[in-house]
């Protein structure tokens, strides 16, 4: 069986025999427009070609000569797509905070983890380069240094994409700095402006104001419901003792038609004796009128 460097050997003979190098070769390969050959460009750089090579030529590249030509290529590729993932990230609207629209909620303070959250989904690259940068010292966590970096150059990118800078601003005028301390943290891309700060916190003062009115609107709502709850209460308790007093009218008016019939009853009760005497009284007179008869008298 032909050993692999043989054959690696007959194709590198065959490439120099074309009278081309081995870096002519490739970069020929891979620009090329043929078709036959972009099948294998493809295949290459489908199956994670690129990434082998790479990794492959990291672990083996020992000569000093050739890391003065390399890294400076591979760093400016980096670069390159780098920046176009922080354009991406900085058209991310929940990396913006703008000045108008600064609220006590928004403002709470700077989530370093959700800043980082963030680019990781817009830019993945960015986001491997500074861990791998911050991630010196394991001790301590890189996510407030990934985060901050990261947020100063998208802050470049756009001033827009202010977030961070627009939390950090608010807290050093909240903790008494200096304008000129503002605007230091301003030019490295730390902190928006002073005169952004002071509009920022405007629109927080008018937060805070409105939150104070809704509070005071909620408070209000709750009273009526207070006055309306008692109302209602006070409207059941009438219409209970409403009840109440018809009921005991019924009751009365039950008694006194249940004392007019126990009247009634006596009456016809009473009159039932006399008849039941004056019967007696008949019978009595008929027995002595027949006694008369049937004894008549000397």
């Amino acid at each position: 069986m032909v050993k692999l460097d043989d054959r690696l050997f007959e194709i590198l003979s065959t490439i120099t025999q074309n009278h081309l190098t081995f870096k002519t070769f490739l970069v020929s390969c891979f620009t090329s427009n043929d078709k036959r050959i972009q099948k294998f460009v493809m295949a290459f750089y489908k199956y994670g070609g690129i990434a082998d090579v790479i990794n492959t030529w990291s672990d083996n590249l020992v000569l000093p000569d050739h890391l003065v030509e390399a890294l400076p290529a591979a760093a400016a590729f980096v670069v390159k797509h780098a920046r176009d993932e922080l354009k991406v990230a900085s058209s991310d609207r929940k990396l913006r905070l703008a000045a108008n629209n600064v609220t006590s909620a928004k403002a709470k303070g700077i989530k370093l983890r959700y800043v980082e959250n963030r680019l990781k989904l817009t830019a993945p690259t960015v986001h491997v380069l500074l861990t791998g940068l911050a991630s010196i010292n394991k001790v301590r966590s890189a996510t407030p240094i990934v985060s901050t970096i990261a947020s100063i150059l998208i802050f470049s990118c756009s001033r827009k994409a202010n977030y961070h800078q627009m939390v950090t601003g608010l807290q050093l005028f909240n903790e008494g700095a200096s304008r000129k301390l503002i605007g230091i943290y301003s030019k490295v891309g730390m902190s928006v402006s002073y005169r952004t700060a002071m509009r920022g916190l405007n629109s927080l003062t008018k937060d805070a104001q409105q939150q104070l009115r809704d509070h005071g609107e909620r408070l209000d709502m709750n009273r009526d419901e207070d006055i309306d709850r008692e109302e209602d209460m006070d409207r059941e308790e009438d219409m209970g003792r409403e009840e109440d007093m018809d009921r005991e009218e019924d009751m009365d008016r039950e008694e006194d038609m249940d004392r007019e019939e126990d009247m009634d009853r006596e009456v016809d009760m009473d009159r039932e004796v006399d008849m039941d005497r004056e019967e007696d009284l008949g019978l009595e007179e008929c027995l002595d009128r027949e006694r008369d008869i049937e004894y008549p008298g000397p």
